[in-house]
Formats: C-alpha cells, structure tokens, sequence
C-alpha cells in the first residue's frame, strides 16, 4: 500500500474514520455564490477560484481532535440534549460548577465548567473537540469591530474595502468570513480582495525549518532592510510564486540607491544654489526640456493612481522604478547637471530648480506607500523646511495638472532619446566615451523628426556631447553610421586634435571632482587649483579655464610644474594637479 505522509516530520499517515461536528454550509451555497459575484478579485483567477469552490460546495467540517484551539461551545447531557453557549456570561448564567476557576475560555478550564441542560435539568458536560481555525479567523469582521457592543461603530467599518493575503486563503480565511458574513448580515464582508502567490526560497523551493531555508522576518528587515523587503513585493506579479532572497534583495537595494543618490542631489543643489522654493510662484516654464519632466509626471500620477485602484500593485511601482531611474536620474538630471553647477551662469536656472524640487516632491508622495522609511527620511532632510506638513506621510496623493500635460512634446522627446541612445552606440562601437565631445554629428532623417530637432536641437546635442548638429550626409568617409527608426546618424570615428584635448580637460575635471568627494568637500565650496600640463599644450588648456573653474568649483587656476599631487592620463595626455581650500 501507498500512505501520504506528513509534510513536517515525513512519518507516513493513515486515514481514520471519525464522528466529527459541521455546519450544513452546502444549504448556502447559492446565497454564498450571489455575493461572491459582487467582489473585484485580483487576480481574477483568484474570484474564479472561489466561484469553483462554492459551486463545489461541501459541508464544513468544524471540529478538531486537538488540545489547543477555539473549544467549541458544545454541552451534552447523557440523554443525548445539545446545548450550544453564546457568550460568556450566557454560560456562567446557566454553569452548575467549574466558573470559580475559569481563567479563560480554553482547555483546561473549559472543561470544569458544567451546566444544566435547558431540555432534562441534567448535568451536561463539553465535547472535547476544539474549532477549526478558521471559526475564529472567519469571525474577524464582526468580533474585532464591536458587532454585539456598537452596532454604528461596525457598520463604519463593515464591509472592507480591500483585504490581502495568500491565494490558498481563497477556500480558508475568505471563504470562512464570507460564510460568516452572508449568515449574519446576508452580504460580502469585503470589497475588494488580492491574492498573492506563495513566498519561496530563490531555488523556488518552499522555505522550511527542515531545510534551512527559511528567512526570518526579523532576519529580513534587519539584514535587507524594511523598503528593501517592501519594494520586493510591490514589484512582485501577485499571481505568481515569490522567490525571496538576498540576491534579489540586492538588485532591489542598487535600484534604491539609484534614489537615495538622486534626492540627495536635489537636496545638495538647491542649497548650493541657495533656491529657496516658494509655493506662491506658478510652474510655468520655458524651457522645453522641464516642460518634459512635468508633464510625464502627470502621466505618472494618472497611471500609478490607476494602477492602484486596479490593485496592480506590481505595475504601479514599475512605473515609479521606471521614472526615477530612466526619466529623471539617466536623462533629466543628466542633462541638467551642468546646468546646475553654482557657477554656471543659465538663463532657466531658477524655474529648472523649481521644476526639480517640485517633481521629486510629488515623487515622494506617490512613493511614500511603498517606501514609508526612504522617503520620509529624504522629507525630514530636506523638504520639511519648505513645507507646511510635518511627514511626508501627512500630505495628500497628488492630483494630476492637465495644464502641464503635453503628449506631443513627450513623443518629441522619446525621438531625441533614441537618437542620443544610438550616438551612444555608435560611440562604443567607435571607443569614444561619453564624456568627450563631438566636433560634429550628422543626421538624415524625415520631415517629422526634423521637427523634433528644431524643437529640441540643444537636448540632443547635450545628450549626444556634440557641438554641432548638421542635417544630411557628411561628405568624408572618417565617420560611423547607423540607421534606426527615425532616421540615420553619423560620427565621427577620431577625434580631431582640438577634441582630444578638451576630452582631456573634461578627464581631468572629473578627476578632480574624484578627489574632492574623497576630502569631503561641498559642492559650492571653492579650492585654489594647480595643474600641469605638458608645455605643448599648456596655451590649449588655458582655453578651458573658465569650464575647469565652473566643473571644479575652483576659484583660482595656477598653470605650472608640479612635483606632487595627483597624477592624470588621458588619450596619451599626462596631467597632474593639487587642489587647497
């Protein structure tokens, strides 16, 4: 013969035929489906699932052969008279002996207790069985919110709005509290209800102590992190298994730096351009490129509310990943970062400053539900000064400004981006980093996306590095070429010797700006600068004394010899530098 054995300690089991208690829940199986009809289930095979099971429909088997547990309420006497006790104070009303030592409503003391049978007059005695578990759980809309004591403070709460928990709750908890709620108030006790998948270990085995496989919740929040932990589940498809672990927690931690990184950098710029935001000033502006931003955070706000209300979690917090990380941090901020810079002089400085503040601002708020510890911590850093709301937690979920909205510059700006993205790869293709510039690019291409380069020639240029931008063909062979969607693009395959050298600046700069984090130093505070360069060049690097001055945060330069310092190559280039405050 073949035996099931036990999932736990793998002895093998054996049926055994038993009296047992149940309630005839078979005789409400239509009542049961008619309200079941009535819920939003995510995902909707989860409101399948229990349509299947209710149609299905056996009695309920309510008792147990345990120890610990709910005791059922159950006296019988020996002529066989039933009787079911409602309350406590119901069974020491009708109690014969055993109420002097009852501690509480569980074995052993219920067991004591022995009341006078309403039939005989005899003494009845409980059954030893205790409740299925779900007795208790399926009663938690009425039990826990005052059903028998205020009826007024329930009916505020009743029904629920949303409850979550495990698919497999599907023929357990949620089925056990609709029963209960259809026999007593003849309606669902909850609206909308989301099932997830099971939580595995990341060889998508099931975590067990017999394994040593399991991750402590402690464990987890400790060693990962609570947002970490909290943003591997909003990213998580509900209708399919979780595999859970520290590889996982990770990749999730790096793409949270990502955002660490970007609200300090908005924290660290408007202080060191000493912006002070100020409500009273309408977001109104010019520049094309900040009229982007605002106007797919609109769509954000549009999409991630959506998505929430359709308890797709999951695809809420891909947008919110896919914002942070694409739209603002790899081409927003990118391409304002010079911008930025205290020394920079920039005709939208201010309104770029307002738009930045503004949109991480409204970010935090629609993330603030999924990472409550980051983003109030970045609020109380930074935005509070500003703010009339003591938390993050405080403010309301925004509203869309449809004012802001501008479909037809977003569909500009995803052309640009692609072609920066293809200069990027023809730049790779031709060993030419992103931080050296262009003399100039080409590029052949239809009406319309010429439309797009009129609009948007600055953005492109600064997003490629180039310096000049032609339309049509160039007329050497000295360049790469690539045709995409929209058109095709030419660069060139060398740097000419003017470029070199200014990569070579932009190489050094970004060294020096190295070695100042590692001496901690803040953006905006100056430092007196000395560089050598070989005698050949000297003449060209002076050319670059102002951008060095802006990029360095250096109020004096000092070209010359240096014995010491730090030590620079760049396309065959050696420099050295030292810097004091």
């Amino acid at each position: 013969h073949r035996y099931p054995c036990c999932w736990r300690c793998h002895h093998e089991l054996i049926y055994r035929v038993s009296r047992e208690w149940f309630i005839r829940t078979s005789k409400l199986k239509d009542r049961l489906i008619e309200e079941a009809v009535k819920v939003f289930f995510r995902p909707e095979s989860a409101g399948k699932a229990m349509l299947n099971w209710l149609s299905e429909l056996k009695d309920w088997c309510i008792s147990r052969k345990r120890y610990f547990g709910l005791p059922l309420p159950f006296w019988i006497c020996r002529n066989g008279h039933l009787t079911v006790v409602g309350s406590r104070e119901e069974l020491v009303s009708i109690a014969v002996t055993g109420t002097g030592q009852l501690v509480e409503l569980h074995r052993p003391w219920i067991d004591r207790v022995v009341v006078r049978c309403r039939v005989c007059g005899e003494n009845a005695y409980r059954v030893k069985e205790v409740g299925d578990c779900w007795l208790d759980a399926g009663i938690v809309p009425f039990s826990t919110l005052k059903y028998l004591k205020d009826r007024e403070y329930w009916a505020k709460w009743f029904p629920a709005d949303f409850v979550t928990e495990m698919w497999e709750q599907v023929r357990l908890w949620f089925y056990a509290m609709l029963v209960m709620s259809v026999v007593l108030e003849g309606r669902a006790p909850y609206r909308r209800i989301l099932a997830h998948g099971m939580v595995l270990d990341e060889k998508g085995r099931e975590m067990h102590k017999s394994l040593g496989n399991v991750i402590w919740a402690d464990e987890a929040l400790e060693k990962m992190g609570a947002d970490v932990v909290r943003w591997i589940y909003s990213r998580q498809n509900p209708s399919l298994p979780l595999k859970f672990g520290y590889e996982k927690a990770s990749k999730v931690r790096a793409r949270l730096n990502i955002l660490h990184n970007l609200l300090n950098y908005v924290a660290t710029y408007s202080e060191a351009n000493n912006y002070k935001p100020d409500s009273k000033k309408p977001l109104s502006p010019e520049d094309p490129l900040n009229r982007w931003i605002l106007s797919k955070l609109q769509g954000l706000i549009v999409e991630v509310t959506r998505s929430l209300e359709e308890l797709r979690h999951e695809k809420a917090a891909a947008l919110l990943e896919e914002f942070w990380v694409e739209d603002l941090s790899k081409w927003y901020i990118k391409l304002i970062r010079w911008r930025l810079k205290p020394a920079v002089a920039y005709k939208y400085k201010y309104e770029t400053l307002q738009t930045l503040y503004h949109v991480t601002l409204q970010l935090l708020r629609l993330l603030s539900p999924f990472l409550p510890f980051l983003t109030e911590y970045h609020y109380q850093q930074f935005f509070k000064q500003y703010e009339n709301s003591e938390s993050i937690h405080f403010h309301r979920w925004p509203a869309p400004n449809q004012k802001l909205r501008s479909p037809e510059l977003e569909e500009h700006m995803e052309i640009a981006r692609n072609i920066v993205k293809t200069c990027n790869s023809l730049r790779a293709k031709a060993g030419l980093k992103a931080r050296w510039p262009l003399p100039t690019i080409y590029f052949n291409s239809n009406q319309r996306v010429r439309q797009t380069i009129t609009l948007l020639k600055q953005v492109i240029l600064e997003g490629c590095n180039a310096k000049k931008l032609s339309i049509g063909e160039p007329l050497n062979k000295g360049f790469l070429k690539e045709e995409f969607e929209h058109g095709t693009l030419y660069i060139p395959r060398r740097l000419t010797n003017e470029a070199k050298i200014e990569a070579a600046v932009r190489e050094l700069a970004r060294r020096i700006q190295v070695e100042r984090k590692r001496k901690n130093l803040k953006v905006g505070e100056k430092v007196k600068l000395w560089i050598s360069t070989p005698n050949t060049i000297e003449k060209d690097i002076r050319k670059f004394e102002e951008y060095l001055k802006a990029a360095t945060d250096a109020d004096i330069i000092k070209l010359g010899t240096l014995d010491d310092g730090v030590e620079v190559e760049a396309l065959g280039i050696k420099m050295r530098f030292k810097f004091e405050k």
